[in-house]
């Protein structure tokens, strides 16, 4: 797996968190 595919997928929720 790629480590910035990671990032992403981990970015998604957090950002969702962050954007509330």
């Amino acid at each position: 797996m790629d480590v910035r595919q990671l990032a992403f997928l981990a970015g998604q929720p957090a950002a969702a968190v962050k954007n509330r």
